[in-house]
Parts: C-alpha cells; sequence; structure tokens
C-alpha cells in the first residue's frame, strides 16, 4: 500500500503570500481581500485527508465458470465500501491476464462510494485453454481535493482464476454399448431393424422364428434384423504454421480451436464405441514420444491398437495446441525430426497426403479435417480423399476476422474454398462464438 500526497496547492500558497507582500507594500486593502481566494484552496487542501477507518471489498465473478475455447466470458468486478466514511473518489482496474483479449465493457470503474454502497466493473473475454490467472485489482483511493491518494492491490473474493480447459459435458454422438454404432451392414443378423427373412436352421434363437409367418403356412423361417456396427472415423488436425493465427490478439488461434473440436468429436466418438484413428498435420518436432509415428511421417493414433488411447490422442492434440501457442512439447525435446513430412507429388496423381492416409484407412473410413482453410491444401486433401470414396467433413473455424482490408480479403478467400470443395465434401462453417455441440450434432449424423 502506498499513501502519496499531491502538492498541487503550493501554487496557491504561493499566490497567497505574493498577494500580501504586494498588499503591504502598497498598502492595498483590495490585495489584502483578494489574497483569501488562493489561500481558501490551501485551507481546503490541508483539511482535506483521508479516512482512518476506510475498508473495500472487492469479488470477481466469472461466467461461466468453464468456457470452452472462443466463447465469450463475462467478467464482473464489485467494490463495496465496507467502513463508516463515504469514500469520495474510488478508482479501480482489474488485473486481466495478458492471454486474453477484452472484447467488450472495461476491466476499469469509479465512484464515490456511501458506506456500504458497491460499484461494478463488467467486461467480456474471449475464452483460450488453460488456467489464466488474474492479478490482484489496482485500486486508488483519492479525497475531495485530491491531495492524497493511497494506492493498493487488494484481495479478491469469488473467481481468481478462468479455467478453459474443454472438458466434454455432452457431445452429440449416439452412445452405444458393447461396440455396436450406428452405421448399418448390408447383410442381416442381430440387430432391431428388420432386414428380411430365411429359412430355419437347427440352433436359431426362438425369439427369431417368424411364428406368424408360421401359423398361416405352417414352415418355419428366421428373421434377419438389420446389424449395426461401430463406425469408422478418421480425425485429422491442422497444426500447421498457416493456420497458428486469430482474428485479433488473445483470441483462440485457428489451430487451437481445430484441436479443441477435435478433441470433442473423439471422445464423443470413443464413448459411442466408435474406432477412431486421429493424426495431425504441421507437428515437425512437436510429436510427443508416447505417440506413434509412421514411416510416412504421419503422428498416429488408433484406437484399434493397443496402449492408452486416450492420453495417446490427449497428448497429440495438446502437442497441437502447444505448437500453436509457439511452445514446443517438453516431452519431444529428444524427438527432433519425428512427424516431419513433405507434399511431394503422389503417383498416382492425387493429393500426397490424402495417398499417404488412403494407405492407412479402412475403405469405409469416414473422414473429418478440422482446418480454418486459410490455403487450399486441407481443400484439396478433402476432395481427394472424397474422390476416393471416403465420407468427408471438414469443419472449419472461422478465425479470419474483418477488421482490415487483408482480413476482409482472407475471409472472402476462405468462403470461396468452402464453396468450391466437391459434393462429395460436407462443409461446416464453424463461428467459434456459436457453440460446436451444434454443428457436430449437425454434421456427424451424416456421416456416422
Amino acid at each position: 500500500m502506498t499513501v502519496a500526497r499531491d502538492r498541487r496547492w503550493n501554487v496557491g500558497l504561493a499566490g497567497t503570500l505574493v498577494l500580501v507582500v504586494v498588499g503591504l507594500v502598497y498598502a492595498d486593502p483590495l490585495l489584502f481581500t483578494a489574497a483569501l481566494v488562493p489561500l481558501a484552496y490551501v485551507v481546503f487542501g490541508a483539511l482535506s485527508s483521508l479516512p482512518t477507518d476506510a475498508d473495500l471489498a472487492v469479488e470477481r465473478t466469472v461466467t461461466p465458470s468453464s468456457p470452452a475455447p472462443g466463447e465469450r466470458v463475462t467478467v464482473s468486478l464489485t467494490l463495496e465500501n465496507t467502513g463508516e466514511t463515504t469514500l469520495p473518489d474510488v478508482r479501480a482496474v482489474d488485473g486481466v491476464p495478458e492471454e486474453l483479449a477484452v472484447t467488450d465493457g472495461s476491466p476499469r470503474v469509479s465512484g464515490a462510494l456511501r458506506p456500504g454502497a458497491t460499484v461494478t466493473a463488467e467486461y467480456e473475454l474471449v475464452a483460450r485453454r488453460g488456467d489464466h490467472a488474474f492479478d490482484e485489482p489496482l485500486v486508488r483511493v483519492r479525497t475531495v481535493a485530491a491531495t492524497h491518494v493511497l494506492t493498493d492491490r487488494l484481495a479478491v473474493s469469488g473467481a481468481t482464476t478462468l479455467a478453459c480447459h474443454g472438458v466434454v459435458n455432452e457431445t452429440p454422438v449416439t452412445t452405444a454399448t458393447s461396440r455396436v454404432g450406428t452405421r448399418t451392414r448390408p447383410t442381416g443378423g442381430e440387430g432391431l431393424e428388420f432386414h428380411s427373412t430365411r429359412e430355419y436352421r437347427s440352433g436359431d434363437p426362438k425369439s427369431r422364428i417368424d411364428w406368424r409367418g408360421y401359423a398361416k403356412r405352417g414352415e418355419l423361417t428366421t428373421v434377419n434384423f438389420t446389424e449395426e456396427r461401430s463406425a469408422s472415423v478418421a480425425l485429422v488436425v491442422d497444426g500447421r504454421a498457416i493456420s497458428r493465427v486469430s482474428s485479433r490478439l488473445g483470441f483462440p488461434t485457428g489451430t487451437e480451436l481445430a484441436a479443441y473440436a477435435a478433441e470433442r468429436t473423439f471422445v464423443g466418438l470413443r464413448a459411442a464405441g466408435h474406432d477412431v484413428r486421429v493424426t495431425a498435420l504441421g507437428l515437425d518436432d512437436g510429436v510427443p514420444e508416447t505417440v506413434t509415428v509412421t514411416p510416412d511421417g504421419l503422428p498416429w493414433v488408433d484406437s484399434t491398437a493397443s496402449g492408452n488411447v486416450r492420453a495417446q490422442a490427449t497428448a497429440l492434440f495438446e502437442a497441437v495446441r502447444a505448437t500453436a501457442a509457439g511452445r514446443k512439447n517438453r516431452d519431444s525435446a529428444s524427438t527432433a525430426g519425428r512427424g516431419r513430412h513433405t507434399r511431394s507429388p503422389a503417383t498416382d496423381g492425387g493429393d500426397p497426403l490424402a495417398t499417404r492416409l488412403a494407405a492407412r484407412l479402412p475403405s469405409d473410413t469416414s473422414v473429418v479435417v478440422f482446418s480454418p482453410l486459410l490455403d487450399d491444401d486441407p481443400a484439396t486433401l478433402a476432395t481427394d480423399l472424397a474422390r476416393r470414396g471416403y465420407d468427408t467433413l471438414v469443419v472449419s473455424p472461422d478465425v479470419v476476422g474483418n477488421a482490415t482490408p487483408g482480413q476482409s480479403l482472407a475471409g472472402i478467400q476462405r468462403q470461396v474454398r468452402l464453396r468450391r470443395l466437391d459434393g462429395g465434401v460436407t462443409a461446416a462453417d464453424w463461428d467459434p462464438a456459436d457453440p460446436l455441440e451444434l454443428l457436430l450434432e449437425r454434421t456427424l449424423s451424416r456421416l456416422l
């Protein structure tokens, strides 16, 4: 705590002395009278002092408390005069985390506070993944004459950290049990939906015998149902340098949002019993040691393989986010060169990355590409995969913005890429201000 005295009324004291001296020299009573004006200011400043019982309570609230990356968060900072003396001039500025951007409102507040009165600052932030600690607010209390100023950082009750981890509470993927998914087989078998009938075979369950047909025709037949099986889905996350941009300082980058959306999708698909494979582009030497790298340089997580798939996928998503934030994964210091790949021409004339993916994916796999589409490569990849017969979806977070002519041009180019995706590709344009759940619910249902 610091208490400063502003000698702003010294000029008034000097003016008083000058008028008194001149009045004595010239014996002019008018000058003596004029000296009372600056003297009054001097006396006012001298008598103005800070109350000894000044006491302020500060509370901060953050809504929502666990936001998703890119979601807008409302922060309220409330100051209450808990003392018994009126504070004529109270000013405060909240300690906003450096990594976050204020998009609306102001973290500053000021006002006069009677005993028991409050004043509130309200502003909005855009959440980014991680734990972001608020600094204690800087509070300044001044006297009416502004001759004494008390400055201090006050402890805050309520929220002190904005935690954004992208925890999956609910993902709109149909839940399944015993690895039963939502994709149907063309042949009949066990299931719920009628498919066909066939001749009864010894050992067929009684529950599958067509008793109604037996009563009509006297022939035993067995009912086949449409079989369901787990779907196979591959997730491709764009972590390249060109995608590590944001619309404004402090906003999540395209890579961070792509990794977040991919992680949400991965967790939901695995919870529903589907087979999921994950790869990321642009990590180069940032691939975690726990993640397998294919001979052609792709980091690869496969739920059909052994090992802790969830931990491997989480490490890969975190590596993408770490690269986007300009820092390397701490587990990758000894893995320089792992995951480095180039886009040399494919022997079949198609996209080289699509060729490498197709070599590792089952033919009935659905592919989801997560990219802000800031260049043509992701769109080319998706189009080529669709041409090869894969159901393909592109989830594209919009991180371009329109604050400058350059951003506006980039936004137009991105929209052109979205519209030019071939008919075999489903495009999902995601505004980070909108809930991701609604987008996934609408688009994933077309693949599963």
